[in-house]
């Protein structure tokens, strides 16, 4: 993993803290940097990350994914 943080790894997937608040539909990029800072995204956005993803062929690896969000995840990664 990306230095130890499963974020910064999903964040670098995306192209970059713009790039991916963007495909997420943020106005910018405070939301993603603040999970990045806490080394955890919030499960609620689980379904808008696995959207993003699909929607622009991400692949997100699944222990990456589980690890983000802190093994509290109905469903495993993300596969475009």
């Amino acid at each position: 993993m990306h230095e130890d943080n499963p974020v910064r790894e999903i964040v670098s997937l995306f192209g970059g803290l713009t790039k991916m608040a963007s495909m997420m539909g943020h106005k910018n990029h405070s939301t993603i940097y603040g999970w990045v800072r806490a080394g955890k995204i919030p499960s609620w956005r689980d379904a808008e990350l696995k959207e993003a993803a699909e929607k622009n062929g991400i692949h997100i690896p699944d222990d990456t994914h589980k690890s983000a969000f802190g093994g509290d995840v109905s469903g495993t990664g993300v596969a475009a």
